[in-house]
């Protein structure tokens, strides 16, 4: 996180102060649907996310989940966690969205003077993730249970469901 780069000097101030940086977020309620998936080989002996109510079961099951490891626990972390300081302000210099990432990328790009071809996508299809299937996968009850979970990153980067 930016806050852990600070406490643990792994970047002086001046330069952590003025380099270019940016993040990448996502938003939450297709956030977590991704990380039941990818996860699901590994918990598929707790959850299932065929239907909306088997979601709604495998959202509580992660939400509640007292994650071990790293990996787990980064995915369980509110996004915003990684970006703020101290007084609760983004502490990078660009919020991505990953909703528009290849524009974002470009845009990116444009700012530091580099070219480049067009980001692959890469990974699962859009079919099972993305623009806006998490409203037809979550229940209102899981949909909650996101809100609450990662209020943070809706009301820092304006997501909305």
């Amino acid at each position: 996180t930016h806050q852990e780069i600070r406490l643990l000097g792994l970047l002086p101030a001046s330069t952590l102060a003025s380099a270019y940086s940016f993040c990448v977020v996502r938003n939450p309620y297709d956030r977590i649907l991704s990380t039941l998936k990818h996860f699901s080989r590994r918990f598929q002996a707790h959850y299932s996310l065929g239907t909306p109510s088997e979601i709604a079961r495998a959202v509580d099951f992660w939400l509640d989940l007292e994650p071990a490891d790293h990996n787990l626990r980064a995915h369980r972390r509110p996004q915003s966690d990684y970006v703020i300081t101290p007084r609760g302000e983004i502490a990078v210099t660009d919020v991505l969205r990953f909703e528009t990432l290849s524009q974002d990328i470009d845009r990116v790009r444009d700012r530091l003077g580099l070219s480049g071809s067009a980001l692959p996508w890469v990974g699962q299809g859009r079919e099972t993730t993305g623009e806006g299937a998490y409203r037809l996968a979550l229940t209102p009850e899981a949909r909650k249970a996101v809100a609450r979970a990662f209020e943070p990153d809706l009301e820092m980067f304006k997501y909305v469901f």
